[in-house]
């Protein structure tokens, strides 16, 4: 994985513990406190509904489990913001409907 140091502009390459994502398309990355969560649309293959969690202070990848309540459908297309202390994913697409459907994770 490459990192961008954005002080000095210059590309880093770094070692990272854990389980990264698999391959990735159509999917969403948003950043919290010292954290990038990254959702899954899909992987070119089929659609998905996996949240990944790379912590940038460690430099370790967890699949995020730990999830209570409904988890969204697999989707691809999606959008997805972190408002205070919510990670929200909106609509997308399930490979025969566009979806317009709203979930939220309490990240705290």
């Amino acid at each position: 994985m490459h990192v961008l140091d954005l002080q000095d502009f210059k590309w880093m390459n770094y070692e990272f513990t854990g389980e990264p994502p698999g391959p990735c398309n159509m999917h969403t990355a948003d950043s919290y406190e010292d954290k990038i969560y990254v959702f899954r649309g899909g992987d070119g293959r089929d659609y998905l509904n996996d949240l990944h969690e790379l912590n940038t202070t460690t430099h370790h990848w967890r699949s995020v489990q730990d999830i209570s309540g409904l988890r969204p459908p697999p989707r691809a297309n999606h959008s997805s913001s972190i408002i205070q202390d919510n990670l929200y994913i909106f609509g997308g697409w399930d490979g025969s409907k566009r979806l317009n459907d709203l979930f939220v994770f309490h990240l705290k």
